[in-house]
Formats: structure tokens, sequence, C-alpha cells
């Protein structure tokens, strides 16, 4: 008897030490992002399909969460000299999902064809950083390679154009997909 109620006040310890172990208070901090919503774009940039009933913003100029801005915090130190503000009317990756190269490209109005700043952040579905980085994009090179070394999976691509007068005047992101 006594054996029984030392092994049943062992089990009780072990068990609450468990669920002591598990009981996480910072749960707000655990992300999963959803990247199931993946648009397939062709090499030339033509959407192919979307998903059904998608009514999401991907790629379209949207604000982003203070999350989301503090992805930026490391490229904040790229020069916005001589970047200028570029009237933007679409974004978009591709081709996506891709084995090899995906470009982020733009479609620019010609009125203004000096450069604006890429900056973006790729993250995957637990929102861990997979690559940063920074291009100069404008009216005559209006993509940049941004997914070349990435291994196959399933990526979120945060980005900002920026000019001297006004950083992260345009920001988006956008679901992809690495073969």
């Amino acid at each position: 008897m006594m054996k029984r109620l030392l092994l049943g006040l062992l089990i009780l310890i072990v068990s609450g030490f468990g669920f002591v172990g598990c009981n996480r208070s910072d749960t707000s901090e655990i992300i999963v992002l959803d990247l199931t919503q993946q648009w397939n774009v062709d090499v030339n940039g033509n959407i192919i399909s979307k998903p059904t009933g998608s009514l999401d913003s991907q790629w379209q100029n949207r604000s982003l969460s203070q999350r989301e801005t503090a992805l930026f915090q490391g490229l904040d130190t790229a020069s916005l000299t001589g970047m200028q503000q570029l009237n933007t009317s679409s974004s978009i990756i591709f081709p996506n999902p891709s084995s090899t190269i995906s470009h982020l490209g733009f479609v620019f109005d010609s009125s203004n064809k000096n450069p604006t700043l890429l900056k973006y952040v790729i993250v995957d579905q637990n929102y861990i950083i997979n690559k940063t980085g920074t291009a100069t994009v404008s009216y005559n090179q209006p993509a940049a390679n941004v997914s070349s070394s990435l291994p196959a999976g399933l990526y979120r691509v945060y980005f900002t154009l920026s000019s001297q007068a006004a950083p992260n005047y345009f920001t988006s992101w956008g679901d992809i997909e690495r073969q």
C-alpha cells in the first residue's frame, strides 16, 4: 500500500513539473505564418492563378505592423542618397514557385526614371529571417533577384521602397515558394 502511495505521489510530482515546464507566459511571441496562399506567376510576371476567394493584399501597397517594420532595422543603414520616390502601380514576384531565381518586380510610372531603394526581408513560417537585402530598382531596371540562395520551402517576403525624402513609401509582403 505504501509503495502504491509513493509511486502515485512520484507520478503526481513528475506530472506537475511537466505542466509547469510547459507553461509559457510569452505565447504572444510564438508566430506561425500561413504561407499556403501562393500566387502562381509565370517567368514573365503574368499571374497564372491566385487562391480561390483570396481577398488578401499580397503585393499591394499596405501598412506593415510594428513587428513587420522591425524586420527592416538592420537594413535602415542603407544609403538613400539620390533615391527618388517613384509612382508604383503594382509589384509581383516571378516566377512563383521557382526552383532557381525569383525576381521582385515593379511597374513604375515612366515620368521618373531615377532609382529608388528596395529593401527586403524573407522569413519562414516561424517568422525566422532567412535572407535580407537591398537593391536599386527603377523604371529601366524594375526587378531585383531576391530568392536565389533559399532552400526549398514556403516563405514570406516583406519589402519596402524608399527614397531620400520618403523612407518606406511603399510597403508590402507576399508569399513565395522555392522548389
